[in-house]
Parts: structure tokens; C-alpha cells; sequence
């Protein structure tokens, strides 16, 4: 799988680098559902889906992945990169609505040496905390975060 996402990143079929787990780890690719992580620096052609398609098929391991499925076993992130920027402005949209929640939600997107981040599976985990909260979130990596409905 490596020597192949190696050939379609070296012929240029594909713009993009990629991340698997350290072994004997928790993040280690045979212990995962998502044994590759591809980030593209240019939006893929549908030839470069199509290979990606194709060298997945051969690999598969299961469609329990969080995304956009392109193909059996390989789906595509709907949400990107989430940026401290634009985490920080739900921080503040939050502010209003109710202070502990903001807290709370502060507390979940903050790693250990108070890095802020969020992971695709955390933005949906998120969403469907909010809603059970009445706060209703979307987000582009492009406006960021909107807070829809409050019920």
C-alpha cells in the first residue's frame, strides 16, 4: 500500500502526503479502522480518486470511516482541517449562549500542553453534544463554524 501511495505521489497522480500509526501503539495501522490518513495539498482529479479507489479495493479492511465515501474503504473528509482560528470564534459564539458549555466544549478541543485542535471525529462528536444542548453547528474549512438553531 506505501510503495503504491509512494508511485502516485512521486508521478504526480496525486499532490498529497500521508500518516500512518507508529507500531505498538494505539495509532498503529493494523489495529485501526482508518490505517491511512492522506492529506492533500491539492483537491485530487477524479483519475487520482479513481487510483485511490482502486488501491483501496485492494487493501480493504472495512467502511467504518468517518467522510464522504468515494469507495469501498475509502472515504474522504467532509470537514478538513478544523484551524485553531476558527475553533477560537466558536469559542466566542458559544460565550453568549451559555458560559459552562463554552468552558466545556474549551476543555475538549485543549491537548495536553494547551494545544488546540479538533479531529474530524471531533467535530462530529461535538455536533451531536451541542445538539443534545439545543446548539446547533455547521462548518467549512473555508467560514468556519455557524451556530444554527438554539432551542
Amino acid at each position: 500500500m506505501i510503495d503504491s501511495l509512494d508511485e502516485l505521489i512521486k508521478n504526480g497522480i496525486i499532490d498529497a502526503n500521508y500518516k500512518f500509526g507508529q507500531a505498538n501503539t494505539q495509532a498503529a495501522s493494523d489495529s485501526r479502522h482508518d490505517a491511512i490518513t492522506i492529506y492533500f495539498n491539492a483537491p485530487p482529479t477524479d483519475d487520482a480518486l479513481r487510483y485511490l479507489s482502486a488501491l483501496a479495493s485492494r487493501y480493504y479492511r472495512g467502511d467504518t470511516l468517518l467522510g464522504k465515501k468515494i469507495s469501498k474503504g475509502f472515504y474522504m473528509s467532509e470537514v478538513g482541517s478544523v484551524t485553531e482560528a476558527h475553533i477560537q470564534n466558536l469559542l466566542l459564539q458559544l460565550e453568549p449562549i451559555d458560559s459552562k458549555l463554552k468552558k466545556g466544549v474549551q476543555n475538549y478541543v485543549t491537548g495536553t500542553g494547551g494545544r488546540i485542535a479538533m479531529s474530524e471525529a471531533q467535530y462530529y462528536a461535538l455536533q451531536e453534544s451541542l445538539s443534545t444542548f439545543g446548539v446547533d453547528i455547521t462548518y467549512s474549512s473555508e467560514d468556519g463554524f455557524r451556530i444554527g438553531n438554539i432551542h
